[in-house]
């Protein structure tokens, strides 16, 4: 794995089976944190790879982070449910988050654990590319729109036809170097004054 690791657990034997399981997956760059807020800080801070978290430890701060840390979408995060009336709370994180984000109740296995980090990391990886992909998606509609209002003001304002509009914003882009959402902007500034 060889990523940086967050551990956010109280339980010393649980911390050091984590380790061990993590250790074996070839992760050597784990830090714990002192308490549930020492755990946030580190989180934004180091944008870790994963964060292993036992909120239900920390008490009702606990789940307070648990919260905070799945709507900033910091890092994928399992947490460990170690005390089944945080059970509930967690799954609540989990669903209303619908982040990248599991959680394994104690005792788990090695191969337990195996499966939850690489579905929490490969999920947390879809997702930001997803979200990757929808941001250049709006910025490419946005500059359409744009463009397309340049268009209509250069058809009302010049009495050009469509494609002549489309044209002398092209021309505009080539001769200034500038690209034409830049033009487009500019006729629409210098049109609406």
């Amino acid at each position: 794995m060889g990523t940086s690791v967050v551990l956010g657990i109280h339980c010393k034997e649980l911390t050091q089976q984590i380790k061990s399981y993590l250790n074996h997956m070839g992760s050597t760059l784990v830090q714990e944190a002192k308490d549930a807020d020492n755990l946030l800080r580190l989180a934004r801070l180091q944008s870790p790879k994963l964060i292993i978290f036992e909120p239900g430890s920390h008490g009702p701060n606990g789940i307070q982070i648990s919260k905070i840390i799945t709507r900033e979408k910091i890092s994928p995060i399992i947490f460990i449910v170690s005390q089944l009336i945080y059970r509930q709370a967690i799954e609540d994180i989990i669903t209303k988050e619908a982040y990248a984000s599991t959680y394994l109740t104690t005792p788990f296995t090695e191969d337990q654990f195996r499966i939850a980090l690489t579905t929490t990391i490969a999920s947390y990886k879809k997702i930001s590319e997803l979200e990757q992909r929808i941001i250049k998606l709006n910025a490419t509609l946005v500059e359409k729109k744009k463009i397309t209002q340049a268009k209509e003001l250069l058809i009302k304002r010049k009495g050009m036809t469509e494609p002549d509009a489309h044209h002398y914003l092209q021309m505009k882009s080539m001769e200034t170097g500038t690209p034409l959402r830049t033009i487009a902007q500019k006729v629409i500034y210098d049109y609406e004054l």
